[in-house]
């Protein structure tokens, strides 16, 4: 470890580091240990698991099949029952199952198990050989049934006919068919075997007797199968002997394989428990080291940090107070150095601030107080100018109501005058047309004067001719004087006609002339008139742009009115706050400069 003067000189980064660096090493030299010790337990364990438990289970469950299928086998060869067999037969296919999955299961100690009295493989040459010899039981206890059955039909066929049979015959062979029936429910060997001496003596007697072809033959097959049926009972019990001697090989064999797996099992907990023992001791000199350099860090650590943080507080309070004159001596190249440097620094810059603060405070004050003069100044004109503003805008506003009255009036005149204009052309045309007609009626009026004047010479001729013809021809000159006269009332009418119409006629075309003439000053009157509608709308629309222009004005001065106002305003909350500055400033004790 550095010395105390190394230790001071080192960054508080590379205390702190170097502290929990050799913390962190220490826990992960242990961690390492442990994931170490955890590993070999967790092999162990899975170990344990997936071979040791199933092996005993294997080894349990053969046991129990064995125990099963022995209890079946018993009871099968005492009652002869199928269900005991078949039940046999399933109880020993899974003990086959569970001798192949012990062998799976403890391939890998085959060698070690051997050693300690083990033998898988002899138990699955066992287990074969017991097949066969409960397949060649099986084989003879079939047999035997049938004979069994052959014989005992037989005698009770013959017993069903006692008139055939003699009854010194039938009754030494019922007692015959008796004795082995006792024997086989006793399953006395001995017994039955005795009984052939039996069949012998009952042969000599049916060849003594005589009897029928028929009687012999009955008796004689019964002998046979009776001698038959005890033949395959000694051969039965034979195979049910050597099935036994398999079976107690096998069971042997499964009771030295009862505590497979148990010992693997012992041996894991032990191992497990030595290496908890031995991870208890690690970590309990771990957290005692650990606790020890802890209490090291934390004493070197609060005495190279947090003391001299605790002094930069204390300076930085007496700052704080406005004690500038306050001064951090560490002498050391840490952090802590460095940050007493940055203070003392800090308290240097602040005596200059500070008085730079009182300087710029007394002219802010001064500048202030002009600025205050010169807005009042601004605000009074800003307020005269938005007065005279006001005034210019409502005379604008009387203007533009007088200028569109006058362009209403000259929209009317112009209208009238357009109307008068187009009044006076049509006049004009009528009075052409009449003119026309006038001139028109004149000539017809003239030729109607002539017409009078022939009627009036015809009428002469008339009376000229009716004068010759005297007496016959007055009353035609009666009629020729009427009609004289009548053509000349008509000649002095159109004549009275003629000279009214001339009369019309020069008046008509007197006035024609006239409004020919009038005609078109009345168009050029309307056009001004036209003229004077259209200026006064571009009068109307300047004096509106004017409005606008001295309504945007008189907004601008109130603006710079309210503006004036707030920088009064303004300036009366800076020269406080100049005030308010040089007053702080005086609570500070600087040093002198």
């Amino acid at each position: 470890m550095p010395n105390m003067t190394n230790w001071k000189d080192l960054t508080v980064r590379k205390k702190i580091g170097l502290s929990f660096s050799i913390i962190i090493a220490i826990s992960m030299v242990t961690g390492l240990l442990l994931l170490f010790n955890l590993y070999q337990i967790s092999s162990k364990t899975r170990q344990m698991v997936n071979v040791h438990i199933p092996s005993a289970n294997a080894t349990n469950q053969l046991m129990r099949y064995w125990q099963e299928a022995s209890e079946f086998m018993r009871s099968h060869q005492f009652t002869g029952d199928d269900f005991y067999s078949a039940q046999h037969d399933i109880a020993f296919t899974r003990l086959s199952n569970a001798i192949a999955e012990l062998s799976e299961l403890t391939a890998e100690r085959e060698a070690e198990l051997e050693g300690k009295g083990v033998y898988i493989k002899l138990l699955r040459t066992y287990a074969a050989q017991y097949r066969e010899t409960r397949a060649d039981y099986m084989q003879e206890f079939e047999a035997f049934n049938n004979q069994q059955l052959a014989y005992f039909d037989l005698v009770e066929d013959i017993n069903a006919a006692p008139g055939s049979y003699p009854a010194t015959i039938r009754a030494p062979l019922n007692h015959l068919s008796l004795g082995i029936s006792q024997s086989i429910y006793n399953r006395d060997g001995i017994s039955m075997q005795a009984l052939n001496e039996v069949v012998e003596a009952l042969q000599n007697s049916v060849q003594r007797t005589g009897g029928t072809t028929a009687f012999r033959e009955d008796m004689n097959q019964s002998l046979q199968l009776a001698g038959g049926l005890i033949e395959a009972y000694r051969t039965l019990r034979i195979a049910e002997l050597k099935t036994y001697e398999a079976a107690k090989n096998i069971l042997w064999e499964v009771r030295a394989s009862a505590d497979i797996g148990l010992d693997q099992i012992i041996l894991t907990g032990n191992v497990s428990d030595e290496i908890t023992r031995q991870q208890r001791n690690i970590q309990s000199a771990t957290l005692a080291l650990t606790l020890i350099l802890g209490i090291v860090f934390i004493f070197l650590l609060s005495s190279s940090i947090s003391k001299p943080i605790i002094r930069g507080i204390e300076m930085a309070e007496r700052v704080a107070a406005g004690d500038l004159t306050v001064e951090m001596k560490e002498d050391r190249k840490d952090e802590i150095g460095r940050l007493a440097i940055a203070l003392n620094n800090m308290t240097r810059n602040l005596n200059k601030l500070i008085g730079q603060i009182i300087t710029t405070s007394s002219a802010i004050s001064s500048s202030s107080e002009k600025l205050s003069h010169k807005a009042m100044d601004l605000a009074e004109g800003a307020n005269q100018q938005a007065s005279s503003a006001e005034e210019v805008s409502s005379s604008m506003e009387e203007m533009h109501a007088v200028i569109e009255q006058n362009t209403e009036n000259a929209k009317e005149t112009e209208g009238i005058s357009a109307s008068a204009a187009s009044q006076m052309k049509e006049s004009n045309e009528r009075s052409k047309e009449a003119n026309h007609h006038l001139e028109e009626i004149t000539n017809k009026i003239l030729v109607i004067k002539d017409i009078a004047f022939q009627t009036n010479i015809l009428a002469l001729n008339a009376a000229v001719e009716a004068a010759r013809a005297g007496q016959e021809g007055r009353g035609f000159a009666v009629v020729a004087a009427e009609v004289r006269k009548l053509a000349e009332r008509s000649q002095a009418a159109a004549q009275e006609i003629t000279k009214a119409s001339t009369v019309t006629n020069d008046a008509s075309k007197l006035s024609t002339d006239l409004l020919d003439s009038l005609t078109p000053e009345i168009e050029k009157t309307a056009n001004l008139i036209r003229e004077i509608s259209a200026a006064s709308i571009e009068q109307v629309t300047g004096v509106q742009q004017i409005n606008l222009a001295l309504q945007e004005l008189n907004q601008v001065t109130q603006r710079n009115a309210s503006n004036a106002d707030e920088i009064n305003q303004a300036s009366s909350e800076l020269r406080e706050l100049s005030q308010q500055l040089a007053e702080a400033t005086n609570s500070f004790r600087a040093v002198q400069q």
